[in-house]
C-alpha cells in the first residue's frame, strides 16, 4: 500500500482541529505543527509539534524526541482498525539539538518533508526558522 493511499492526508481536517485545540493551551504554546507520513505504519496518523516551554525547554536524556501514541478517542476518531495517532513533541532547543544530532525521529520527519509527504499545519511567524530546519 502506498503512503499516499494510507492515512495521509486523509485526516488533515482532524489534525488541524487537534492542532487548533493545542494552540489554545497557554502553558506550552504551539510554535510549529507538521502532519506527516513516515515510511513506518502507513495506516497511522503522525503529528509533530514544537511547543514553547515543553519539558521546561530541556533536552531529553534519551537523545531523541518524545513520541506519544494514542488509540481512537472521542476527540480524535480513528476509523481504520488498529490505527493509532502518534504525536511527536519537542521544545525549540530540543528540536534544534535533534536536527544537529540527526536523531531517528528527526530524520523520519525530515525524510517525509523531503518526499512531499508532509504538510505544515501551523508555523508561528516569529519562529520561521523552525520550518527552515526541515526544508
Amino acid at each position: 500500500m502506498s503512503i499516499a493511499i494510507g492515512s495521509f492526508p486523509t485526516f488533515r481536517e482532524h489534525v488541524e482541529d487537534l492542532v487548533n485545540q493545542h494552540r489554545k493551551l497557554m502553558d506550552e504554546p504551539v510554535l510549529m505543527a507538521v502532519y506527516y507520513a513516515p515510511d513506518r505504519d502507513p495506516d497511522d496518523i503522525f503529528l509533530f509539534e514544537v511547543l514553547d516551554n515543553f519539558s521546561g525547554n530541556t533536552i531529553a536524556d534519551e537523545g531523541d524526541l518524545l513520541e506519544v501514541i494514542y488509540g481512537p478517542t472521542g476527540y480524535f476518531p480513528i476509523i481504520t482498525r488498529n490505527s493509532k495517532l502518534h504525536i511527536i513533541l519537542a521544545s525549540p532547543d530540543e528540536f534544534y539539538a535533534a536536527a544537529e544530532q540527526r536523531t531517528p525521529l528527526f530524520r523520519e520527519i525530515k525524510e517525509a518533508v523531503e518526499s512531499n509527504r508532509s504538510q505544515i499545519i501551523f508555523l508561528d511567524p516569529a519562529w520561521a526558522r523552525l520550518g527552515q530546519v526541515l526544508s
